[in-house]
């Protein structure tokens, strides 16, 4: 586990509702989050959950890649929270695809590594959101010397 940073930061951007963006979406992200400190454990799973909340997005939430989605993170009060704003009103639900499906899964994962997910509106559409909680490292334990006992 990394240790929570004790700053606070966000970061915004703008970008094309378009999916040839999902790789500019990890690299923003990972950059951001390295560049804050944050665990390759942290990065990973954010990545992942950038990642799969802009494909939705871009499927789901946009009429044409003319579209922006809006990619937001936060860190602060020992939590990071990634969100993907878009101009839809519908909200995402998980599903529970069939074995053969192709897609289908994106909210599942997020369900399964993110601490928390929701949503909420934003302007004329809807903010998807999920928050990593951030545990500290525990400080190194001071343990009394043990002495062995010898059997009488």
């Amino acid at each position: 586990m990394s240790p929570t940073p004790t700053v606070s930061a966000t970061y915004t951007t703008l970008l094309p509702a378009d999916t040839a963006w999902l790789s500019g979406v990890r690299r923003l992200t990972s950059a951001r989050l390295r560049h804050w400190g944050l665990g390759s454990g942290t990065v990973e799973d954010a990545v992942l959950i950038a990642d799969e909340l802009f494909a939705n997005a871009v499927q789901h939430g946009s009429a044409s890649a003319r579209d922006e989605v809006s990619l937001s993170l936060a860190l602060g009060h020992g939590e990071l929270r990634i969100a993907i704003a878009d101009t839809s009103s519908l909200t995402p639900r998980c599903r529970q695809p069939s074995e053969d499906e192709e897609c289908g899964r994106g909210l599942l994962l997020i369900e399964a590594v993110a601490d928390k997910w929701g949503t909420e509106p934003v302007g004329c559409g809807k903010a998807t959101w999920a928050v990593l909680v951030l545990w500290p490292c525990p400080p190194p334990q001071q343990q009394e010397p043990q002495t062995a006992a010898w059997p009488r």
